[in-house]
């Protein structure tokens, strides 16, 4: 995690100095993109996993709450400093966050509760016991990918979150096609993304007391309606309704998507199932962003690429259809 914010940090101060945009698509998309894949909901989840188990949705909510806020502040105050500084000088502010992340993640993540003589959730070591264990298995690479109830969970989520984030890509020159300012859209886009705070809270604790997959659906469902009315052109007031409706749900997709796959996998493989969905959602996250402003430039519009999200959102709630929750050995139930 700290090369990763390292990795993220200087990244971010080259681009700065960048003078073509080849250089700028690099470091973006492969050094900055592989800082936030160390340093990010891949490594953080493996070590909630790892450090709580009775209560392990909500800790993902909680551990995920970073996004949100993040945007809360940094979206609305990227958008001021863009004015006051320009986009070199936002760049290296970035650089220097990143930097300072680093040392606190040395300083303050521990692989796992027996590192320092601890075990999950703060119980002792009586209460610590074979019936209180968590799965112990590793599913290797290849049971992995045999496995259907993978390649449904991570098609479903890739999709998701692929689309999710490319529409998220063109959402600003979206709002510049409605009347809206630069600044105006960082503080809808701000807002929409501190509504994320509550989301993962509300969803990681559901996720700790229902099947996830309904919960996805909701938030899948939450995704679709707030790209469709975005599709009417909407005033303000809808504008911003769908803004925020999707960052709520959004929010709510990180924690629902790692307690499943620690559901249906097990803590010990956590970090290898996530990484590989991420493999599998790479081709679409790619392509989508260029997709969807590709349509735009064709038509002249965004509503064409809006009702494309809708369909994806709906194939990729068909996609959790097809789990079947047994895959976790040690899970008699099937949960």
């Amino acid at each position: 995690m700290a090369s990763g914010a390292l990795l993220m940090a200087t990244s971010f101060l080259l681009m700065s100095l960048a003078l073509h945009p080849w250089q700028l698509a690099i470091l973006f998309g492969v050094g900055a993109a592989a800082g936030v894949t160390m340093a990010g909901p891949l490594a953080g989840g493996t070590v909630i996993t790892r450090w709580f188990e009775t209560q392990r949705g909500l800790a993902m909510g909680v551990g995920n709450m970073g996004p949100p806020v993040g945007g809360l502040l940094l979206t609305p105050a990227a958008g001021w400093l863009l004015g006051e500084l320009g986009w070199r000088g936002v760049l290296q502010v970035f650089a220097g966050i990143s930097f300072a992340l680093a040392p606190l993640c040395l300083l303050i993540v521990r692989n796992s509760p027996g590192d320092v003589g601890q075990f999950a959730d703060g119980r002792s070591a009586a209460e610590t016991g074979p019936h209180n264990s968590p799965n112990s298995e590793e599913w290797t690479v290849p049971k992995i990918l045999r496995s259907p109830n993978f390649w449904a969970l991570a098609l479903a989520l890739g999709l998701v979150f692929s689309f999710g984030s490319g529409w998220n890509a063109n959402v600003a020159r979206f709002g510049e096609d409605l009347g809206y300012s630069g600044q105006e859209i960082s503080v809808f886009i701000g807002i929409g993304a501190g509504l994320g705070i509550p989301g993962t809270l509300i969803f990681g604790r559901l996720a700790d007391r229902f099947e996830q997959r309904p919960l996805l659906w909701i938030c899948i469902g939450c995704h679709a309606s707030a790209i469709l009315i975005l599709w009417t052109l909407p005033g303000t007031p809808l504008f911003a309704t769908a803004l925020f409706l999707f960052g709520f749900s959004g929010a709510g997709l990180l924690p629902l998507y790692a307690t499943f796959i620690d559901r249906l996998f097990g803590p010990a493989s956590f970090g290898r199932v996530m990484g590989l969905g991420g493999m599998v959602a790479l081709p679409f996250g790619g392509l989508s962003p260029i997709l969807i402003g590709e349509i735009r430039d064709r038509s002249g519009s965004y509503q064409g690429a809006l009702l494309l999200v809708a369909v994806v959102m709906a194939a990729a709630a068909f996609c959790l259809m097809w789990i079947r929750n047994t895959d976790h050995a040690s899970d008699p139930m099937g949960r």
